[in-house]
Order: C-alpha cells, then structure tokens, then sequence
C-alpha cells in the first residue's frame, strides 16, 4: 500500500495561507496518498485543509495522523470533520491529548470502526471520557488501542463497563 510521506524540509511550495503548511494541494492526492500521513511532522496549521478533505471526500474511510504534532487546536478542527454525517472515516489512527473534543465528535460518528489513540497522554480522565462516551448506542467501533496512555487501574471499571455494553467492540489494546 502507497504512503504519503512528506516534511516541510522535502516539499515546496508552502501552503498558499500559511508558511508552515506544505499540504496546499491535499485534494489532487489520492486518497490511498492521504490516509497515511503519519510521522510528518504536520501542525495544526495544516489540519484546516485536512479537515475540509475529510468532509468532502466520501472515499476516504481511513486517515493515520500518529506521530504528528497537531495540538489541541489541530485535533478540535478534525474533529469538527468528524462529526460532519458525510463522514465515512473508519478507521483513524490520531495522537493528541485532546479527548474531550474527540469524546463529543465521536458521539455523532458512526462509521468509524477502529481507533487508535496509542501513546497519548489520555491519562484515567481521558480513558473514562472516552469510554463513556463509546458507551452510547448504536456503536460501530470494533477495534480500540489505548496502549502508552499513562492510565491506572482506576480505569479499569470504566474499560469493563464499555466491553459489557459495546457489543461490536472485539478487541482493546
């Protein structure tokens, strides 16, 4: 499978917007190009054009976003995107210590089937949150990774109670 594999020290020009930015271009890639951006050092300056490629492609059904740093605000601007109903993402792989925004678009999401949020700083408020909300009916979700995440055993109950109710959930990491 094809990789995007871009930094802004290997591409040129900048995004028209903002210097910081070398996606400018992100809806002529193909889709199988864009799903995997992973370790690219992307920004939050970038997730403006991200985000708008997430809501008006109706192929794209996985985005790998790990290993990037997006921030707070980056990931409360995907998220946006994901709560739009035209969504058709399914599997999403994101890093980012932002649970509450991804918690509330979650709750509108119904095609993602896999998440991963490995080696975030979710932390046992972020992991209860986010199982709280997996907890709503009408779930798809059936793969989950929370490894690294700085979580305790205080998370545990929260971890049972989404495995009782999640029916279409088949494994956590």
């Amino acid at each position: 499978e094809l990789s995007l594999s871009l930094s802004p020290h290997r591409h040129s020009p900048p995004h028209p917007h903002n210097d910081h930015c070398v996606y400018s271009d992100l809806c002529y890639f193909p889709v199988s190009l864009i799903s995997r951006l992973q370790g690219n050092d992307l920004t939050a300056d970038c997730t403006e054009d991200l985000a708008s490629v997430i809501s008006i492609n109706l192929s794209m059904t996985e985005l790998s976003l790990s290993r990037n740093k997006l921030g707070d605000s980056g990931v409360k601007r995907l998220c946006e995107s994901l709560r739009n109903p035209k969504c058709k993402l399914q599997s999403l792989s994101l890093t980012s210590e932002t649970s509450t925004d991804l918690a509330s678009a979650l709750i509108k999401n119904r095609s993602l089937t896999e998440l991963n949020l490995n080696r975030n700083a979710l932390g046992d408020s972020g992991v209860k949150g986010l199982c709280d909300t997996l907890r709503t009916p009408d779930r798809s979700l059936r793969k989950l990774d929370l490894g690294f995440n700085s979580f305790t055993d205080d998370s545990v109950p929260a971890l049972h109670r989404l495995i009782k109710t999640c029916t279409s959930l088949e494994g956590i990491r």
